[in-house]
């Protein structure tokens, strides 16, 4: 995951609906309206066809506590299409417990075998890798490989073990009879937490490890082989250090950087060692005596670095700039070029048949109600009423999303993905295939957060670090960037467009609002909050946010609602990990959830009476209540699978001003 895993999570629950806010100077208030959000009936009307459809296996995905269900969307998912080398077979690891292949020529199925992983994870990506025997695959996740032999379809070993954890760099030896890897692990029964790495030379046969000296670095690459598989390399720290792979002796140890190692790789014909640091520099050896034979200087951290088929270039990876070519000939560096491929038709046929590319989707449902779109490596359309898949919607290279948001007219899609890509389909074009338009480059220095259209789906507006950004959605031009202070969480524009809300802040500093004149530049308006507080939801006139007081020696956690016009606030009553995640249309409930969604609750905001808990969910599954924003859905989405269900009775019943308050669940 990347660095603000915590804030990606956050902005998924944020609600940004604001109309004014108490003046910090004594510029101008800015003109702003509010239209009540319009909740969907009961029964919504199947949308026009504009889109192919094709109907999809039922699937079930039954919760506790909901009635009214909708029904099931998905078929389930698939961790990645995986071609042989060969070129004869497709492997795809499905629901994260089979492996199923295919006839490459014909897409016709041929065999498919089931495995379990030792650690359950709702984000784990397996990987199949390939050996010199064409009947041999091992499929990879981050704790355990299954050495799956396709003739007999059967698991011939399954490497796993409590002490391996973030395994990286699987390959199988050059004879394909062992299986060369890293693995990030803690030592068993101390105290000290931190995460040693070591390798490891696994025979599958003997299912055996050869024993590796001088091990357990704090820093450590992915290693290497030798073609005639006598020794293994891995870079330790500034060192490169070399072993025996019969013995695990150390062979030969390389002062080789100045700084840590970020990448070690070897030519595809063994001659040479490629190694990058910290420091941007990247030195090419001799892998026989280990001699330096060049240093290359690119002034900038890589974080990938691998040989191209003609061992006659490198190819450099970076967190946030594009990738470079590095030519061992001419020692020039130029800019790589970025491939981003068309779906294949095999990938396309299994999102048809209603297969999602990650288990862990983010959603949204159109403003009428009518469209679900499902969001992974792809974006799935469904109709809600009749729970047909309309259309596929790609993304160049399958990015992952961790947002996605409909315009207020419902043609527009913009989607946010992990890589700092904003992108943009157009629901009106009827062209194949769907490709999203791609706003800004293919990295970003930061994780993009807070996506917003403008009320007229002209602009949109993200946070980038401590920027804002403002994009012109027919151009795909950037048009302003606004600079605050801190990190930018939520960006909202009013509905007439001159002005943009933001929140910003840090965990350590509390978090405020910011008003921006998009067209002047100029922050026109402040309003902050304690350091102890954590401003999570927004809505006319009122914003919802936790804090933490100290009483007796113990944390009080609460809820507190306060009007931005008048100031006043109060407080709701909570428990330490409950969370405001949404305000109803007409602002009058605020959901929240507990225990990471496994359960939520509905207040009323007049009387602050707490209305309504659900029941926790079966199978440690969520409730996704972002879609309360549009629509009286809730979610539970799992397995590639989204069940939906419709709460507009409880919802009418929560708004009732005699309601009997409910007891607050014990923490």
């Amino acid at each position: 995951m990347r660095k603000s895993t915590y804030f990606i999570l956050q902005l998924g629950i944020i609600s940004v609906w604001l109309i004014s806010c108490q003046p910090a100077t004594t510029s101008p208030k800015p003109p702003v309206t509010f239209t009540p959000t319009m909740q969907p009936s009961n029964t919504p009307s199947a949308s026009s066809p504009i889109r192919r459809p094709s109907q999809t296996p039922e699937a079930t995905l039954i919760p506790s506590g909901l009635e009214h269900s909708i029904g099931t969307f998905g078929a389930g998912y698939f961790s990645g299409v995986f071609r042989s080398p060969d070129g004869k077979r497709i492997f795809v690891p499905m629901n994260g417990k089979e492996l199923r292949w295919y006839d490459a020529t014909t897409l016709e199925p041929q065999g498919e075998v089931s495995f379990h992983s030792p650690v359950m994870s709702y984000q784990t990506p397996y990987k199949v890798i390939f050996g010199p025997n064409p009947d041999r695959v091992a499929v990879v996740d981050y704790y355990a490989v299954w050495i799956i032999d396709v003739k007999s379809e059967k698991v011939l070993a399954t490497l796993s073990g409590s002490i391996l954890h973030n395994l990286s760099g699987v390959i199988f030896t050059p004879t394909g009879n062992a299986l060369l890897y890293r693995a990030t692990h803690h030592s068993s029964g101390s105290a000290d937490t931190s995460a040693d790495s070591s390798i490891g030379l696994w025979s599958i046969e003997k299912e055996s490890q050869i024993p590796f000296k001088e091990q357990n670095w704090l820093h450590m690459t992915d290693p290497v082989i030798s073609q005639d598989e006598k020794w293994v390399a891995a870079g330790c720290g500034r060192f490169i250090k070399v072993w025996d792979a019969q013995s695990g002796d150390v062979l030969r140890t390389m002062d080789a950087h100045g700084a840590i190692l970020t990448g070690l790789a070897m030519s595809r014909d063994g001659v040479y060692l490629i190694s990058s640091d910290q420091d941007g520099k990247v030195r090419l050896w001799d892998s026989k005596t280990g001699q330096n034979i060049h240093t290359f200087s690119l002034n900038k951290l890589a974080n990938t670095i691998t040989f191209m088929p003609n061992n006659e270039q490198i190819l450099v990876g970076f967190s946030h700039d594009s990738p470079k070519l590095v030519d061992l000939q001419t020692l020039q560096i130029t800019d790589a070029p970025v491939d981003l491929p068309v779906m294949d038709s095999f990938t396309m046929k299994l999102h048809h048949q209603g297969y999602s590319q990650s288990d862990n989707a983010t959603l949204a449902i159109s403003p009428d109600g009518k469209t679900l779109a499902v969001g992974n490596g792809t974006v799935l359309l469904w109709d809600i009423q009749t729970r047909k898949l309309l259309d596929v919607l790609e993304t160049p290279g399958s990015y992952r999303l961790q947002e996605i948001k409909f315009d207020s007219t419902g043609q527009k899609l913009a989607g946010v993905s992990i890589y700092g890509n904003i992108l943009l389909w157009d629901l009106t074009t009827i062209n194949q295939p769907h490709l999203a338009k791609t706003f800004g480059t293919a990295v970003a220095d930061h994780d993009l957060q807070g996506l917003s259209f403008s009320m007229d789906g002209k602009y949109i507006s993200i946070g980038n670090g401590k920027n804002i950004e403002i994009w012109d959605v027919e151009t795909g031009k950037q048009l302003r960037i606004l600079s605050t202070t801190n990190f930018v969480f939520a960006t909202k524009f009013s509905d007439d467009g001159q002005f943009i809300y933001v929140i910003t802040g840090s965990n350590l500093d509390g978090k405020d609002i910011q008003v921006w004149d998009i067209e002047k530049s100029l922050m026109i308006r402040l309003i902050d909050f304690p350091k102890s507080s954590d401003i999570l939801v927004f809505h006319l006139p009122s914003i919802a946010f936790t804090s933490a007081d100290r009483i007796a020696n113990d944390w009080v956690h609460s809820i507190n609602i306060r009007d931005l016009e008048t100031g006043k606030s109060k407080k709701l009553e909570s428990t330490y990990d409950i969370s405001p995640v949404v305000f109803s249309g007409d602002g009058n409930l605020l959901f929240a959830e507990r225990d990471f969604g496994r359960l939520f609750l509905i207040w009323q905001i007049g009387t602050g009476k707490l209305a309504y808990i659900s029941k926790h969910t079966e199978d440690d599954s969520r409730y996704d209540l972002s879609l309360l924003q549009t629509s009286n859905f809730v979610a539970i989405s799992r397995d590639g699978i989204v069940q939906l269900f419709d709460i507009g009775t409880i919802i009418d019943y929560a708004r009732q001003a005699d309601i009997t308050p409910v007891p607050l669940p014990t923490p």
